[in-house]
């Protein structure tokens, strides 16, 4: 900030595109853009489906908002302008004839539904100078419109390729990580690539159709939608166990790099109160393939860990021997460190294992609990004047309060609340007590002896 406070800055633009990518804190970075000075001008892309993004932006003040739904129009002569160079570019480098050109630039104008991607996709197959003349124009109507379509007919072309085993390990990772990796990063992740140099592998990720791109050593997606297909639409084709399983494959592949790459002074400082500035990367970087194992081996634990029930029965002690091997070859200390690791996961286990149990055994209790029929009897306060009410307008005697309460501490002593279940048969063999109402209509049991009382008794006369 205090460099955008500047006032040596002028005319400044900066660029924030697809800011619904950005899974965390995109709220401070709105309130960052929103905070900046006046001087600064911004230019903000987000897809309209994310909830706290579209109304911060389009309640923000001194602002010009472009929706791309409203001006379709607009658009799609921005994609056939970006076709018709592209042909331009390509019939002044091969020379070709008009009506190719024509049947090529009317075909991708007439499919690309106004989306600059599918354009992108579809055109590496023109461009590919492997492809013969005369079965361009083949080759290229073979593309469907629409992206969703154009990625199921590249999942199809890689599921019958022959590597398509390694494509879909290459996949499910790229997919799954918590950020771009490396080449020698995706070879440590995934044991099937050990094998493979880095030329090779290079050829193995362009066979996966076109859903990753390689920049500078750094893979990709080509797009946010490509991503989402695969874990959405294609998440069944790739990795059947789900992406748990996987979240623990790349756990467990990343304590393995850790134990195999990890040692003391792995860039050779002999001594530990050296200046970072001073710090020289050693050619090759020792480090190159752990890197991303020691930033996100927890993350993937823990995405693994929501996924199994109880913490998983199965992968908790493997987890904590996976930790307890980390330790081997290493100083006492070092082994002590990763031993308490260790044991924290087993605690862990054990204490959700508990509670399992315990809220298990809840459940039972308060399904039983609702089955319950019988009432419980607890004490009424209020019997006594609900006795002389009953009496006055029954036109009765009136007792004295001690004799009426006692005649009357059998019926009206309790009130009834939902209790426990009883036995149908002690309900069927208890006998039935004659039933009055009270004023307000509630249906009250009296005792034998309240009834023989008032009946034996005769009416005072006036």
């Amino acid at each position: 900030m205090d460099m955008l406070n500047d006032p040596a800055l002028e005319d400044v633009v900066l660029i924030v595109d697809a800011l619904d990518e950005c899974k965390t804190k995109h709220s401070e970075l709105l309130d960052f853009i929103f905070k900046s000075p006046s001087h600064i001008k911004w230019i903000v892309s987000s897809r309209n489906h994310c909830p706290d993004i579209g109304p911060r932006l389009r309640n923000a003040t001194h602002t010009a908002k472009l929706c791309l739904e409203d001006i379709g129009s607009t658009i799609c002569e921005a994609v056939d302008a970006y076709i018709r160079h592209k042909v331009d570019q390509l019939i002044c480098e091969e020379n070709y004839d008009d009506k190719l050109r024509y049947a090529v630039q009317h075909y991708l104008m007439s499919h690309a539904n106004g989306t600059f991607l599918w354009v992108a996709l579809v055109w590496k197959e023109p461009a590919d100078p492997r492809v013969p003349r005369q079965h361009m124009l083949t080759k290229l109507t073979s593309f469907p419109a629409g992206l969703d379509q154009l990625y199921e007919r590249m999942m199809e072309h890689i599921i019958n390729s022959d590597d398509a085993g390694l494509c879909k390990q290459i996949l499910v990772t790229v997919s799954v990580v918590y950020s771009p990796v490396t080449l020698k990063e995706l070879i440590s992740l995934v044991e099937s690539l050990e094998e493979f140099d880095q030329d090779e592998l290079k050829e193995i990720i362009g066979s996966c159709g076109s859903f990753l791109t390689l920049r500078k050593g750094v893979i990709y997606f080509v797009h946010q939608s490509a991503k989402e297909y695969l874990l959405d639409k294609a998440s069944n084709q790739i990795v059947p166990s789900g992406t748990t399983d996987q979240h623990h494959t790349i756990f467990s592949r990343s304590l393995l790099v850790m134990s195999r790459s990890l040692r003391r002074d792995m860039y050779n400082l002999n001594h530990p109160g050296i200046s970072i500035d001073d710090v020289r990367q050693p050619d090759p970087n020792p480090l190159a393939s752990a890197r991303y194992s020691c930033f996100y081996w927890v993350d993937h634990l823990s995405a693994a860990g929501r996924g199994i029930p109880g913490f998983s029965n199965n992968n908790t002690p493997k987890t904590s021997c996976h930790i307890r091997d980390l330790g081997k070859n290493k100083t006492p200390s070092t082994r002590r460190r990763y031993s308490v690791i260790s044991k924290g996961f087993e605690a862990q286990e054990s204490k959700i294992a508990s509670l399992s149990t315990r809220v298990a055994s809840l459940e039972e209790e308060v399904g039983r609990l609702s089955r319950g029929k019988k009432r419980k009897a607890i004490p009424n306060p209020n019997r006594r004047f609900m006795t002389l009410a009953e009496a006055l307008v029954a036109d009765n005697n009136i007792y004295e309060p001690n004799q009426a309460t006692a005649e009357t501490e059998a019926a009206e002593d309790v009130i009834e609340v939902g209790g426990v279940e009883e036995d149908e048969s002690t309900n069927s063999e208890a006998e039935e007590l004659p039933v009055a109402r009270t004023r307000a209509g509630r249906a009250v049991k009296r005792s034998r002896g309240y009834w023989m009382a008032c009946n034996s008794e005769p009416r005072s006369s006036n």
